[in-house]
């Protein structure tokens, strides 16, 4: 998703079931949002970040997977009962 600060985009997306949105501003933002809350929709905000950052992003998003650790797995399943 993009949208100028990605904030609002972020807003929307997770107001749907199933959906966890976070914002990323930097690569290392979005792998410790992948490994360690398993989000499945990324805005970015295009006011900040320039274009070949968002494809590393990106990539990130496709390519690093939920770390599964029993902590992480945890905090999920908190969050699903809100």
């Amino acid at each position: 998703l993009l949208c100028r600060n990605g904030v609002g985009m972020s807003i929307v997306a997770n107001r749907f079931k199933g959906v966890r949105c976070a914002v990323g501003f930097d690569v290392v933002a979005v792998e410790r949002a992948r490994s360690d809350d398993n989000v499945n929709a990324l805005a970015i905000p295009a006011d900040y970040v320039d274009l070949n950052e968002a494809k590393k992003m990106v990539m990130a998003m496709i390519e690093v997977p939920f770390s599964s650790e029993e902590k992480y797995k945890r905090r999920l399943e908190k969050l699903g009962k809100l």
